[in-house]
């Protein structure tokens, strides 16, 4: 594995500013993570509204990851050029506006593009509040300080998937939404005053030709093909099934979308119990051995979910899930905080691009498998993928750093 950077090896800024800034960037990716799991309880709801089956709802989730991850290859150079602060800010209060027309659409059609639009906006925060990570933080560090951001944005995913459930009832799915933008435009407004009109780092014009370069320079290393190819299978393996869960715990025992929003959550809960442990599993099993027990989990999650159950028993299998993806995740991501110092924005955003990517071919992909083989056979298919992901991935990326 390549060294640490030069510029990892610089004196990092005191723990108090990091600690400010891990704050402030964390209220951005709360406000962006709430839009992505949304949706995923009230798919039987929206599909009775606008007379669509569930299957055809489901890949609006398809649609919006679609549009995340192909805005990603420009949205990562202007960041590197322009500032990656002031995109950010811009990106939210885009989002507020796209999300706003989505709670508003009085056609499939209309809200369709809504919610793709609405993806390319949320691709402009996360992946570049991650380089922002990588700009400040020492490789050492960076780690623990990503799963510290996590925090924050898998508290969005909580909240996006529970308001969706618990709150639809009450005011629909579309006050759901309509709340989300609000939350998107102040965040977005807050993060400008905070560091945007601050941003005093050196700008440039943007230029293709020099993004095309920069691209260029990062595949050129020789980590970058294999872990972006890992970050693909990553996101089609452990975010195909989220559209069908409302849809299987249904079927399976009468859930309502409250019942099936609980148990959606329980996916960003194991997360949080990640974000929370990573330095000592870091400590304990190194870079390595952390990815070989999130596959194993993994595997073994999906297993139990394939036996019919009531729809509770599925909660703890979901917690479950979130701690092992992210037990993956978290390593990779920081393996693309290295490929490049000088566009590490671009880096990032390819890695989101792939990520997102694999992300949409996972529905159509698990939905394809569910009618060929069966819900049951579908989830034992995946439990040998994600097992396959987390005993490669170490060896494909030639990891040998040891626990930090």
């Amino acid at each position: 594995m390549l060294a640490p950077s030069p510029a990892d090896s610089e004196a990092a800024p005191s723990p108090a500013a990091l600690t400010r800034f891990l704050i402030i960037v964390g209220f951005c990716g709360f406000a962006s993570a709430l839009s992505m799991r949304t949706l995923d309880p009230v798919m039987p709801l929206i599909a009775v509204e606008f007379e669509r089956s569930v299957v055809e709802v489901a890949l609006l989730t398809t649609w919006f990851t679609f549009f995340y991850a192909f805005g990603q290859p420009i949205l990562g150079p202007i960041g590197d050029a322009f500032s990656k602060p002031r995109l950010i800010s811009l990106a939210l209060v885009a989002m507020s506006a796209t999300t706003a027309v989505a709670a508003a659409a009085g056609s499939f059609g209309l809200f369709s593009v809504a919610r793709g639009l609405t993806g390319i906006a949320a691709g402009g925060v996360i992946p570049l509040v991650i380089a922002m990570i990588g700009d400040r933080f020492p490789y050492e560090q960076r780690q623990v300080a990503l799963a510290r951001f996590m925090v924050a944005t898998l508290t969005g995913q909580i909240m996006g998937g529970l308001a969706s459930g618990v709150l639809s009832p009450l005011i629909g799915w579309r006050g759901v939404l309509s709340v989300i933008a609000a939350i998107a435009g102040v965040s977005g407004i807050v993060f400008y005053l905070a560091m945007g009109r601050r941003d005093v780092s050196k700008r440039r014009p943007f230029s293709i030709g020099q993004a095309i370069a920069n691209y260029r320079d990062i595949l050129a290393n020789p980590r970058a093909l294999p872990l972006y190819l890992l970050v693909a299978c990553e996101g089609a393996l452990a975010f195909g099934f989220f559209p069908y869960v409302a849809a299987i715990l249904l079927a399976r025992d009468g859930a309502t979308s409250v019942e099936a929003g609980i148990v959606i959550t329980g996916y960003a809960i194991g997360g949080m119990i990640f974000a929370f442990s990573a330095k000592w599993i870091l400590k304990s099993l190194g870079e390595k051995g952390m990815i070989r027990l999130g596959g194993v989990i993994l595997c073994l999650c999906f297993l139990l979910f394939s036996i019919p159950a009531p729809w509770w028993t599925a909660l703890p299998i979901f917690m479950m899930i979130g701690f092992g993806v992210y037990n993956i995740h978290n390593n990779l991501q920081t393996q693309a905080t290295t490929l490049s110092e000088t566009a590490r924005g671009s880096s990032v955003a390819l890695f989101a691009c792939l990520l997102f990517a694999g992300s949409a071919c996972g529905p159509p992909l698990v939905g394809l498998l569910m009618r060929l083989a069966g819900e049951s056979g579908a989830l034992l298919l995946y439990a040998a993928g994600v097992l396959a992901l987390g005993l490669s991935a170490p060896r494909l990326l030639k990891l040998d750093r040891k626990a930090n």
